[in-house]
């Protein structure tokens, strides 16, 4: 199993989006989330924090039917 990054222009339409799909059965995942540096007590890295807030990550497997391809593209796409 691998994934498919896309990116939000904000976190709150990423937590939107996960309430989308997950209505389907489809369970994406933040992308490296929550942070390492926040985790381990690291340093504020803001830049980094901000753009990782944003981005979901779509699954992506060889199993992935044709069909089940399609919806989650339109959820993406409805969701962006």
């Amino acid at each position: 199993v691998t994934y498919y990054p896309i990116y939000y222009s904000s976190e709150r339409k990423v937590l939107k989006a996960i309430k989308t799909f997950e209505k389907y059965n489809i369970y994406p995942r933040r992308y490296f989330y929550p942070p390492l540096n926040k985790v381990f007590g690291g340093r504020d890295c803001p830049v980094i924090e901000s753009l990782m807030s944003k981005v979901l990550c779509l699954p992506l497997y060889y199993e992935l039917k044709d069909k089940d391809i399609k919806q989650v593209i339109k959820i993406a796409k409805a969701t962006l």
